[in-house]
């Protein structure tokens, strides 16, 4: 997991923030976080990968 948001309760993350933050990465991995495109880079400069995306609204339904 890469990134992740949902509705932890108060207070929410920010997602509003500088380059500085998303490059090194933010937030709590437990709840809400974007794990760092730098820490991103690392894990996956190495071989091919296939990138699967999950979305769910807040009501559960999946895409």
């Amino acid at each position: 997991v890469i990134h992740r948001r949902d509705d932890y309760g108060i207070p929410a993350e920010n997602f509003n923030r500088d380059w500085g933050d998303y490059k090194n990465g933010f937030g709590d991995p437990s709840k809400e976080f974007w794990l760092g495109n730098e820490n991103i880079y690392m894990l996956t400069n190495n071989d091919d990968y296939m990138l699967r995306v999950e979305l769910e609204d807040f009501d559960g339904n999946k895409r």
